[in-house]
């Protein structure tokens, strides 16, 4: 998994369909939005849904809308 210095570098990554980028910004934060998540959903597969309906999916990865 690459390192990105600048965050505007990383977006731009994830606009143009870097998967690198994609990769680095779901490890990074879902397990932080996840638990932060879990406080509000107490089911497990609604709390997926909602998580990936944030993220997408590796192959068809949500834009961030910068």
């Amino acid at each position: 998994m690459r390192f990105y210095k600048e965050q505007s570098e990383l977006f731009e990554g994830i606009q143009n369909g870097d998967a690198d980028a994609f990769e680095y910004v779901f490890k990074t934060y879902y397990p932080r939005l996840r638990n932060y998540a879990n406080r509000f959903v107490s089911d497990s597969d609604d709390l997926e849904d909602i998580l990936q309906n944030c993220f997408g999916s590796p192959d068809k990865p949500r834009g961030l809308g910068i």
